[in-house]
């Protein structure tokens, strides 16, 4: 008898110890999900062209709105997205049906207040914020990945109405969306690419073959915060650019990425498969070719200039 009493409570006890465990996990939860919505965000900055008051100009003004992570999401569910480019998504526990439903019904109470969506229909209002437009429905999209030793920095680029959207991460928890002009295109490929278009052409031609293993292990080691070296150079940069042009229900664009050792800087293309292509044996020959910055920037220009010029003067994307 007091065996089975002694074996009732102590079941009792590991119960009460199992359900407080879970609320503390629980409540953890909840307080992480809470931080992370309240500092994480997404500023879109518009800059408006300053107009003229009395014979004189004015400075531009900066439009900017402020959007919670779920409400950028949900913004690119509306527009048939699964997800915003380049924002996270967070991995949240899961919900209640119910609490999917509250938590829904608040994200688009809040995005018909700023005017996003209609009240009705709950269908995007356009254009409600120039810089998620184009970011949801770009003619051209650039990404520059940069590698220095220790150091790997994302620069993504999106153009359409003659304009650029620049997303970026200038603190932590913020991701901003700054608009230029198209045609500082070559600047902001100039920042991220740390390219000096201005050199000359080099003297020869010259093309060395390597192995998948050798460009992987260059760009592994720099992102790894290790020295990395080039036929017995150390390797300064690394790089990938990945440009899509979207033309209707077709997209090509260029796909390089560019090895700095020494004085020289190697380019290799299909860049995506040689780095990160599972289906790609190591040992397969990759054939690496000297260039310039001046070669590679106008091998980039061709393909942004068109859109450029066509989408300052409002031309429609089929008249190309």
């Amino acid at each position: 008898m007091p065996e089975a009493r002694a074996a009732h409570w102590a079941a009792r006890l590991w119960s009460l110890c199992a359900r407080i465990n879970t609320v503390r996990v629980r409540a953890h939860q909840r307080r992480r999900s809470q931080v992370s919505r309240v500092v994480r965000c997404v500023v879109a900055v518009q800059v408006v062209p300053g107009s003229e008051r009395d014979g004189e100009p004015l400075d531009p003004i900066a439009v900017v709105h402020r959007y919670s992570v779920d409400e950028m999401h949900a913004i690119a569910r509306l527009h048939g997205r699964p997800s915003f480019p380049g924002v996270p998504d967070e991995n949240e526990p899961l919900r209640s049906p119910r609490e999917h439903t509250i938590v829904t019904d608040v994200i688009m109470r809040s995005l018909v207040a700023r005017g996003v969506i209609h009240t009705d229909h709950r269908i995007p209002i356009a254009p409600y914020d120039l810089p998620i437009d184009v970011v949801l429905t770009p003619e051209l999209t650039c990404s520059v990945q940069h590698y220095r030793r220790g150091d790997v920095r994302a620069h993504n680029g999106f153009i359409r109405y003659g304009l650029l959207v620049e997303q970026a991460s200038p603190v932590d928890g913020v991701i901003e969306l700054t608009t230029r002009d198209v045609r500082e295109f070559g600047t902001w490929l100039a920042t991220a690419t740390e390219w000096a278009p201005e050199a000359g052409m080099r003297a020869e031609l010259r093309q060395v073959p390597r192995t998948v293993r050798v460009a992987r292990g260059i760009f592994n080691g720099l992102a790894g915060g290790g020295p990395a070296t080039f036929d017995e150079q150390p390797v300064r940069d690394a790089g990938h650019v990945l440009i899509s042009r979207h033309r209707g229900t077709k997209i090509d664009g260029l796909d390089l990425a560019w090895i700095t050792a020494g004085d020289t800087r190697w380019v290799f293309t299909h860049a995506t498969d040689v780095l990160f292509g599972f289906g790609r044996s190591g040992n397969a020959e990759v054939k690496m070719q000297a260039a310039t910055d001046s070669e590679l920037t106008r091998a980039i220009l061709r393909l942004v200039q068109p859109i450029a010029l066509s989408t300052a003067r409002g031309e429609p994307a089929a008249a190309r």
